[in-house]
């Protein structure tokens, strides 16, 4: 048992589930970065201990016999009193994995413990000598998992069982509860994992990155100028609807031809079109858009950036739409579920989906927890098929870096960006 101390605020509530027939369908569509269908993709039920292969079209199909697979969420099996973790255990030599981590998604804290009886343990979570802040908390028992957030304050402990009535707060929060995992694989491709929190779901594409090693990048900065980055997407209309032939979209993402229509954010018809999410156009080199407001910028100006430090592989170029609020030298790039900034369009286009941190977004509330991100972006615009390949672009490409930094240089933009926003066209 447990014996480590901490003081915690319980801010999070596990989804409920509702009960399952005897059958259920699992069905989805395996595909590549340009959507694609991937044939002959092997698809593993890692749980249910059952594997496909994907058909011609990338579609798989798994019937599951309910009564024969454990099926046990991780909200059945644990309580919270009094700042208290109590967790119960219905079978032999279970596994008890809590990691924890900070709000800048540097993991503090990790227990690992073999449970080897049946029945009701308790821990308390987190240490010592943690500083008063938010942390974000990783529990799996077993094959049963599930993501809460929590806040630790100096001399107080306050907890909310996890069985009790939805908050507001789990409006921002991935409330991950999953029963099964996807493992999808093929020669060439990178392995992708996800996460299943319904045996009777119809997926959205789960999208297969190339691993070839023969992509080539460009031509790397030797006279760039050094740049911050942060990430938003606010669904409103950007600064150069206004100044230039940008297109433009209504909230369900088709294109208006009203340069002086009213953003959404202020009550008007225009939003962010969707088809604005980042391109991959090979493993080391992508497009996309980004706000920026260094002198002299004009819209739809490209630069060149080449990321530094653990993202030194990668390089995108951007075109200008907005006016950011970094200073000088700074992109703000446009990346689906990166935060809705000051002005947000979003609730209302994607009808009060969970949203994220105000700044910072899926990131920042998960942390580097690709499931949970992958989460949220499947609860905000699962059938949203641009955004939902701006997140996985974020989590494999990207490789969820937070606000890496760039060289920079002004280039001349790529005919495909062009032809996406039509600024220059």
């Amino acid at each position: 048992m447990i014996k480590k101390t901490f003081k915690l605020i319980l801010f999070t509530l596990f989804l409920i589930s509702p009960g399952y027939a005897q059958k259920a369908y699992l069905r989805g569509r395996v595909v590549d970065k340009d959507y694609k269908a991937i044939q002959g993709a092997q698809v593993k039920l890692v749980k249910a201990n059952m594997t496909q292969h994907t058909d011609w079209e990338g579609k798989f199909s798994f019937e599951i016999d309910i009564s024969s697979v454990r099926n046990r969420r991780i909200s059945d099996m644990i309580t919270f009193h009094n700042g208290i973790l109590f967790y119960n255990v219905s079978e032999k030599s279970q596994q008890l994995h809590i990691e924890i981590f900070d709000i800048k998604g540097q993991k503090v804290g990790n227990l690992l413990q073999e449970i080897s009886g049946k029945g009701t343990f308790n821990s308390k979570l987190l240490p010592e000598g943690l500083s008063a802040a938010m942390y974000f908390v990783k529990l799996r028992i077993g094959t049963s998992s599930g993501i809460f957030k929590i806040m630790s304050f100096k001399n107080q402990v306050y907890a909310m069982s996890v069985h009790g009535k939805k908050s507001m707060m789990n409006k921002t929060l991935a409330a991950s509860d999953f029963i099964d995992s996807l493992e999808v694989s093929k020669n060439d491709y990178d392995t992708v994992y996800q996460n299943i929190s319904s045996y009777s779901s119809q997926l959205p594409d789960i999208v297969l990155q190339s691993n070839s090693t023969n992509d080539q990048g460009l031509p790397r900065l030797t006279d760039g100028q050094d740049a911050n980055t942060t990430r938003y997407w606010d669904c409103c209309k950007p600064h150069c609807g206004w100044h230039s032939n940008m297109k433009m979209c209504d909230i369900n993402g088709n294109q208006i031809n009203d340069q002086g229509a009213r953003s959404g954010c202020e009550g008007g018809p225009a939003f962010q079109c969707m088809d604005y999410a980042p391109i991959e156009i090979n493993s080391k080199v992508s497009y996309g858009w980004a706000a920026f407001n260094n002198h002299g910028t004009q819209c739809g100006d490209c630069f060149q950036l080449d990321f530094q430090d653990d993202l030194s592989d990668k390089q995108m170029i951007v075109q200008v739409i907005n006016i950011g609020d970094g200073g000088q030298n700074a992109f703000d790039l446009l990346i689906p579920g990166g935060g809705v900034g000051a002005l947000n369009g979003c609730s209302q286009q994607w009808n009060n989906a969970p949203l994220g941190e105000r700044y910072g977004g899926f990131r920042f509330t998960c942390g580097p927890d690709e499931g949970c991100i992958r989460s949220m972006c499947q609860s905000a615009f699962g059938n949203r098929p641009d955004l939902m390949r701006g997140c996985e672009w974020y989590l494999k490409w990207f490789r969820m870096a937070d606000n890496p930094k760039v060289k920079f240089k002004k280039v001349p933009c790529p005919q495909e960006i062009k032809n996406i926003s039509q600024i220059g066209n």
